[in-house]
């Protein structure tokens, strides 16, 4: 398994977790007026690992349930942060599910300027993680059931590369 691979896992995995924990998916539609479409369902990543202990920042956020985590993590230790998330009207509020903390978050979306990622991400008013992130088209959770077994699966095979 590739650094990016297992760092991903890691991120499925406290998503699905959360996701459990919540007890599955809402009945809410979510209406991303405002919030750019390829940010929601997306991994991503602030940079690709030169080592195994190197740490890296990582990014998600899913829309059933509305719920998004900071990542920083190496292929052998990390730490992590939730939150919810609301499309107020066309801005974007997280909830840090710890302290309970509101942020105003603007993220603008890009596919000029990202190689070799086919997409990348700026953001502000997040309170960590990195302002930069960068994704490829095929990094997608899927939004109708969480993140099964199945799907972490086949999206770590889809990021290993031979060693």
């Amino acid at each position: 398994m590739t650094r990016k691979a297992l760092a991903i896992v890691v991120a499925a995995g406290v998503v699905a977790a959360w996701f459990w924990f919540r007890g599955g998916s809402s009945e809410e539609q979510v209406e991303a007026a405002g919030v750019p479409d390829e940010l929601i369902n997306r991994v991503w990543i602030d940079r690709v690992p030169l080592k195994d202990k190197q740490k890296i920042d990582i990014f998600l956020m899913v829309e059933d349930p509305q719920i998004g985590q900071f990542l920083k993590t190496s292929a052998y230790e990390g730490e992590y942060a939730l939150f919810e998330w609301n499309d107020d009207g066309g801005k974007l509020t997280i909830t840090m599910l710890q302290n309970d903390k509101q942020h105003r978050v603007r993220a603008e979306v890009s596919t000029k300027g990202c190689d070799p990622f086919d997409m990348c991400m700026k953001i502000k008013g997040a309170p960590r993680g990195a302002k930069t992130y960068y994704s490829m088209e095929d990094w997608v959770i899927e939004p109708h059931h969480g993140l099964g077994a199945g799907e972490v699966q086949s999206f770590v095979q889809s990021l290993q590369s031979p060693e």
